[in-house]
C-alpha cells in the first residue's frame, strides 16, 4: 500500500512556528501599550520584522529535514504571508493560517505607533488635552470629576482661551479663563511630548491664580473650589 508523501511529511512537522509567525504582529500591537518611547517601539517592531522570516526559515528547514523538498524558493521566507499561502497549498490545508497572517500583518502595518504618529499634529494634541478625562490627569485623580477637561473648564470659567506653542517634540498648551464671578483669573499650563511614536509626557504642569503659581495644599483647595469637586479619597493631597 502506497503512502501519500504529503501526509507523511505533514505528520512529522508541527504548525506552531507558523502560527506564531501569523499572530506576532497582533501581539506587538498589544505590547505597544507598554512602550514608553520610540526606542521601545523600534525594539518591538524590530523583533516582529526579524521573528517572522526567522520562523518561516526554521519551518522550511524542518520541512526539508522531514524529506519534503518541493517547497519553493528559500526567498519566500522573506515574505511570510506568501510563504504561508504556499505552505497551505502544498499540504492541501485550509488557508485560514495564511488569512490570519495577512489580517494580523495588515493591522500591524496600519495600526502601529509609528504610522499613527504621522497623524499627530498640533490640532490632535490640542484636542487630546481638551478631551482628556479629569480623573486621568494626575492633579485630579482623587477628585470625583469624570467629565472632560474642556467641559469642566467651560463649566467653571468664562472667556476660556487655548494657546499652543511648539518646541520640537514638546507642545505647551496654555488655557486661560476667568471664574464666573469675574474676579479671579486662572491659567492652566499643560506639557505634551510626542516623540513620533507615543506620548512620553502628558500632564498639567502648573496652575496660576491671579498671577500667583499655586502649589501643594493651596492648589488642591483652589481646584476643588473652582471645579466644585468632592475628594473621593480620604487623602485630599494632590498626586
Amino acid at each position: 500500500m502506497s503512502t501519500n508523501p504529503e501526509t507523511s511529511v505533514r505528520g512529522k512537522v508541527r504548525d506552531g512556528l507558523v502560527w506564531y509567525c501569523a499572530f506576532v504582529p497582533a501581539v506587538a500591537l498589544l505590547l505597544e501599550r507598554f512602550a514608553l518611547n520610540k526606542y521601545l517601539g523600534f525594539l518591538i517592531w524590530g523583533i516582529v520584522i526579524t521573528a517572522r522570516p526567522l520562523c518561516c526559515y526554521i519551518d522550511r528547514r524542518n520541512l526539508l529535514s522531514a524529506g519534503y523538498e518541493q517547497i519553493g524558493s528559500p526567498w519566500f521566507v522573506l515574505l511570510p504571508t506568501v510563504y504561508l499561502f504556499k505552505r497551505c497549498m502544498i499540504f492541501r490545508q485550509n488557508t485560514a493560517l495564511a488569512v490570519v497572517c495577512l489580517i494580523c500583518f495588515s493591522y500591524g502595518a496600519i495600526g502601529n505607533g509609528f504610522i499613527s504618529g504621522l497623524f499627530v499634529d498640533n490640532d490632535t494634541v490640542l484636542q487630546a488635552v481638551k478631551n482628556e478625562a479629569m480623573t486621568s490627569i494626575s492633579e485630579f485623580k482623587s477628585f470625583a470629576a469624570y467629565e472632560s477637561f474642556e467641559k469642566a473648564v467651560g463649566r467653571a470659567l468664562k472667556d476660556v482661551d487655548y494657546e499652543l506653542s511648539v518646541n520640537g517634540d514638546e507642545r505647551i498648551i496654555t488655557v486661560k479663563g476667568t471664574d464666573l464671578s469675574g474676579t479671579d483669573q486662572y491659567v492652566f499650563v499643560f506639557r505634551v511630548v510626542h516623540d513620533g511614536y507615543t506620548y512620553t509626557d502628558f500632564g498639567l504642569k502648573s496652575v496660576t491664580k491671579n498671577g500667583d503659581v499655586l502649589t501643594g495644599k493651596d492648589r488642591t483647595e483652589a481646584l476643588k473650589e473652582l471645579f466644585k469637586t468632592e475628594d473621593s479619597s480620604s487623602d485630599s493631597s494632590v498626586i
